[in-house]
């Protein structure tokens, strides 16, 4: 339980997360095909840094998504 409050409220994450575990993709693998930072992605993940829009952009183009 005191693992679920630390994570992120971010809903662009939640998203991330939602997509990453419909494709079976772990933090590592995301960021192996992203070029994105592991622990970067570890630390979005667990609430204690908010992602820069330049840092987001490739893995929400993995996705294929999109900020409107």
């Amino acid at each position: 339980m005191a693992e679920a409050a630390k994570k992120s409220d971010d809903p662009i994450l939640a998203l991330v997360r939602e997509r990453m575990e419909c494709k079976g993709l772990t933090r590592y693998a995301l960021a192996r095909v992203t070029g994105a930072n592991l622990d970067m992605l570890y630390r979005w993940f667990a609430g204690k840094r908010s992602p820069r829009i330049d840092e987001i952009m490739p893995v929400l183009n993995y996705f294929g998504m999109k900020i409107s």
